[in-house]
């Protein structure tokens, strides 16, 4: 993680040079350590208190680091876009595992839950995968009831396909292609079908 005054003094000369909104970028950006005591949290709060900054964003932050006191900072600072792109990947906690997630299922609904008691016009977004390996019918339909649950604004599905580098890369890609396909579609229906009922 960069320092933390090397971050705060970019952002001040970036808003000095004219610019109203900074996006804070990393992976799993909210486990950013700028030290002992000094997390994510402390961050976003000191951005969101530098003159003249308008708008501040972030991605994207892994559900295992995502907090109360994250989403409480949230609503307090205006300054924060209302937006959290959450991925949440899968609704079975098996897979989640599988994926090694470090979160299941209950945590991240807990945790969107709570954010949208204090944040209530909260945007939310996320990433999922379908056809992960060994991802049973009973797998997937953990999936559809997330979905349903939390009514993303917009979900960014993806069909498993193995990826160089990752642990994943050494287990059987067992899901049939056709299985993979329909799953996706009946995802991306859903997500439409969630939004028309939004308009």
């Amino acid at each position: 993680s960069r320092e933390r005054d090397n971050i705060l003094r970019e952002a001040e000369n970036l808003v000095a040079s004219g610019a109203k909104e900074i996006w804070l970028l990393g992976q799993n950006v909210n486990s950013y350590r700028g030290g002992q005591d000094y997390r994510f949290y402390h961050l976003l709060d000191d951005m969101s208190q530098l003159p003249g900054l308008e708008r501040i964003r972030f991605t994207s932050p892994h559900p295992k680091d995502w907090n109360n006191e994250l989403s409480d900072l949230m609503a307090s600072r205006k300054k924060i876009c209302n937006h959290l792109h959450l991925p949440f990947q899968a609704g079975s906690d098996r897979i989640l595992d599988a994926m090694r997630r470090n979160h299941t299922l209950e945590e991240y609904l807990e945790k969107i839950s709570y954010l949208k008691t204090v944040v209530p016009d909260i945007a939310l977004t996320t990433d999922l995968i379908v056809g992960f390996p060994d991802e049973s019918d009973e797998d997937f339909e953990r999936t559809m009831f997330a979905l349903r649950e939390v009514q993303f604004s917009q979900v960014y599905s993806f069909k498993y396909s193995p990826r160089p580098g990752t642990e994943a890369e050494h287990l059987e890609d067992n899901v049939p292609r056709e299985v993979k396909e329909e799953r996706l579609a009946r995802v991306i229906a859903l997500g439409e079908e969630i939004n028309e009922q939004k308009m």
